[in-house]
């Protein structure tokens, strides 16, 4: 899934969407995972104790602020991930032997 996320940021930048929800956990992650490290790269790469100095440990809503339209608004897209209710999403447990 990892590489597809540019892609799909791709076309949220072109088509700019109110909201975007992801089903499901996973897919969610991979796109977190994404975003997480190009604000890394936009940060000088902090790790450890100055990236928890600077939230990057705390949970936080994602959103994509977009250049204005010309007409002097500025649009935003905000992520949302909801569970799947697929059961071919579910967790598992192992047995304990």
């Amino acid at each position: 899934m990892r590489p597809g996320v540019p892609v799909l940021l791709a076309k949220i930048l072109r088509y700019r969407p109110q909201i975007v929800c992801f089903v499901g956990k996973d897919i969610w992650r991979e796109v977190q995972f994404v975003l997480a490290a190009a604000e890394r790269r936009k940060a000088g790469g902090k790790k450890g104790p100055q990236a928890a100095a600077a939230g990057w440990d705390a949970p936080r809503p994602w959103k994509v602020v977009h250049p204005s339209d010309g007409k002097g608004r500025v649009r935003q897209t905000y992520f949302w991930a909801v569970s799947s209710t697929s059961g071919l999403c579910r967790d598992t447990v192992s047995p304990i032997i």
